[in-house]
C-alpha cells in the first residue's frame, strides 16, 4: 500500500514537473495519477504479476476522507465571520435563495430520473453548495482582502455550507432512525458551540501552550479529532463535527498560527485525498451521469446568473454581483465529503457522479478565474456604473479622489477645499460617504470604467488607502494627478497620511 501511494504521488510530481509551464491546475493531475494506478493495478492484477492485496479498497476510502475532512477544516477556519458587515446579511439572503433554488431543481431531476431518494438529496446538496477551497496553488485563493465581491463570496459559501452541513446531518440520522429533527439540531447544537466558544478556547489554549509551535498544532489535531468524534457520538457523522473544528479556530489568535503550521498537513493529504478519489472513480450509469450533469449546469450557469440578480436586487453594482458568482462556481469539497461518507448507504454511484462534475468544475473554475475580467468585458460591453449609487460632479476637474473610505480615512476630506469624490468597493462605506454629503462612485477599484468615469486623470489628487496590490498599480499609472498610496495596516496610518497629503497639496 505505501509503495503504491509512493508511486501515484512520484507520478503526479513528474506530471506537474512537466506541465508547470502551462498552469495545469493540480487537482486533475492527482486524480488521473489515481485513475492510472487503478488502472495498472487492475491489469497487474488480471495478469498475476501483483497481488490483490496490493491496495487495500478500505484504507484508499479512509485516505479520501481524511484528505478532504482535512480540508474542509483548513479551509473552514480560514474564513472570516464579522455579523457587523451589511453584506452578512445580504449572504445570508441570497444563499438562502440560491441553496433552496439549487437543491430543489437537482434533487427533482435526479428522483425523475429514478435515482433513491438519499441519492436525489446528496446530488441536490453538491448543486448548492459553491466552494473557495482551492486556495494552495490549485485554483489561485479567490477571495480578495477588502473587495466587497470577496466579502461577499466569503459569507455565501460560509452560509451554503452551515446550510449543506446541517441538512447532511438531518439526512444522515434520518435514515438510521434517529429523526431528522434530531440530527439537524445536534448539528447546529455542535456548530453554535464552537461559534460561542472559539474565543475563550483559543485564549485558553494560547495561554497553556505559551505559543509554541509544535503545541498549537497539536492543539489544532485535538480539537479536529474531539470534535469529529463528538460528532460521531450524536449519530451525524463526522462531517458537522469538522465543520465545526474549523469554526472553532475562526477569526482568532489560535485559528491563525495553527491555520499557518497545518498548510503543508492540508498540502500533503489533500493530495493524497485526490490520488485516492481518482483510485476510486469508475464511470457511473446513464442516468447517474445525467444528474451529474445536471448538477454541474446548476453550479456553473444557474447559481451565478442567480447570485448576479440577487446581488443586484440588494443594491451592489453589476461587475460586483459577477465576480462574486465566479468565486463559487464549482462544486464544493463539502458535498464530496458528503457522498463519501454516504458511500456505506448509497453505494458508489452517487460519489462517483459527484466526484466526475467536481473534477469538471475544477477545470472550468481554474479557466475562469484566469479570464474573469475579458469575460465579464465580453458578456456585458454596454456596462455602465450603478446609477444608484453615483453621484458626481459634473465634468469633474482639480478633484481630489480617496480610492478606499474607512476609519482610517474618514475626515481627511475636511483638509481640501475642493470636490472629493470617495471611490469605494464597499456598500457600507458609498453610504457612509453619502451621509456626509461626498460625492461618491461604489465601483470595484480594479475597473478601468471606474476610473474614466471619476475622469480620473483631470484630477488634483488620488489618494489610494486600500492596500491592495492591483488598485496602487492601476494609480499609478493615472497620467496628472498627484499620487498617494498608504498601506492601511501600518500603524499611525492616518496622522501619516494626513502629512502626506498637507504635502502633496502644497
Amino acid at each position: 500500500m505505501i509503495i503504491s501511494i509512493s508511486l501515484a504521488l512520484m507520478v503526479a510530481g513528474m506530471l506537474l514537473f512537466v506541465l508547470r509551464g502551462f498552469d495545469v491546475p493540480e487537482i486533475p493531475l492527482y486524480l488521473v495519477s489515481g485513475l492510472a494506478l487503478s488502472a495498472f493495478v487492475g491489469f497487474g492484477e488480471a495478469q498475476g504479476f501483483l497481488p490483490e492485496s496490493f491496495v487495500e479498497p478500505a484504507i484508499i476510502t479512509e485516505l479520501a476522507s481524511l484528505g478532504l475532512g482535512i480540508l474542509v477544516f483548513y479551509t473552514t477556519s480560514g474564513m472570516e465571520l464579522d455579523s457587523r458587515r451589511k453584506t452578512s446579511l445580504d449572504s445570508f439572503k441570497s444563499s438562502t435563495w440560491l441553496f433552496a433554488v439549487s437543491f430543489g431543481s437537482v434533487a427533482g431531476i435526479s428522483s425523475l430520473l429514478g435515482i433513491p431518494a438519499f441519492g436525489s438529496f446528496l446530488l441536490g446538496l453538491a448543486a448548492s453548495v459553491g466552494s473557495t477551497m482551492l486556495d494552495f496553488g490549485i485554483v489561485k485563493e479567490e477571495t480578495r482582502a477588502g473587495h466587497i465581491y470577496g466579502r461577499l463570496t466569503e459569507n455565501t459559501n460560509f452560509f451554503t455550507d452551515l446550510f449543506a452541513v446541517v441538512a447532511f446531518g438531518g439526512a444522515i440520522s434520518a435514515f438510521a432512525d434517529a429523526g431528522a429533527v434530531t440530527g439537524i439540531m445536534s448539528s447546529t447544537a455542535l456548530i453554535l458551540a464552537a461559534l460561542l466558544l472559539r474565543r475563550p478556547f483559543g485564549s485558553v489554549i494560547m495561554r497553556v501552550t505559551d505559543g509554541e509551535s509544535e503545541l498549537l498544532l497539536l492543539s489544532g489535531v485535538m480539537a479536529f479529532v474531539c470534535s469529529a468524534v463528538a460528532s460521531e457520538l450524536l449519530g451525524v457523522t463526522a462531517l458537522p463535527g469538522i465543520y465545526a473544528a474549523g469554526i472553532l479556530m475562526v477569526d482568532t489568535e489560535l485559528g491563525y498560527r495553527v491555520r499557518e503550521r497545518f498548510s503543508s498537513i492540508k498540502d500533503f493529504f489533500t493530495a493524497l485525498a485526490f490520488f485516492s478519489i481518482g483510485f476510486m472513480f469508475e464511470v457511473p450509469p446513464t442516468r447517474y451521469l445525467v444528474a451529474a450533469l445536471a448538477v454541474g449546469t446548476v453550479a456553473v450557469v444557474l447559481r451565478p446568473l442567480l447570485q448576479i440578480l440577487f446581488t443586484r436586487i440588494q443594491g451592489y453594482d453589476l461587475r460586483t454581483g459577477f465576480m462574486s458568482s465566479l468565486q463559487t462556481s464549482h462544486v464544493s469539497e463539502v458535498a464530496l465529503l458528503s457522498s463519501l461518507i454516504a458511500m456505506p448507504v448509497t453505494g458508489d454511484l452517487v460519489f462517483n457522479s459527484v466526484a466526475f462534475i467536481f473534477a469538471v468544475s475544477v477545470v472550468f473554475a481554474e479557466l475562469v478565474e484566469d479570464n474573469e475580467q475579458y469575460l465579464f468585458e465580453r458578456l456585458f460591453s454596454s456596462y455602465e456604473l450603478d446609477p444608484e449609487k453615483t453621484d458626481l460632479p459634473e465634468n469633474p476637474s482639480g478633484h481630489v479622489i480617496l480610492a478606499g473610505y474607512d476609519e482610517k480615512t474618514e475626515g481627511i476630506e475636511d483638509m481640501f477645499d475642493r470636490e472629493v469624490v470617495v471611490a469605494d468597493f464597499d456598500l457600507e462605506r458609498i453610504e457612509e460617504a453619502e451621509e456626509r454629503g461626498l460625492y461618491h462612485l461604489l465601483a470595484d477599484l480594479e475597473s478601468s470604467e471606474a476610473w474614466k468615469t471619476m475622469n480620473a486623470g483631470e484630477a488634483s489628487l488620488v489618494v489610494s488607502g486600500t492596500g491592495d496590490g492591483s488598485v496602487k498599480n492601476m494609480v499609478q499609472e493615472i497620467e496628472g494627478p498627484t499620487k498617494v498610496t498608504v498601506d492601511p495596516d501600518s500603524d499611525s496610518v492616518e496622522q501619516r497620511l494626513r502629512s502626506m497629503l498637507g504635502s502633496s497639496i502644497e
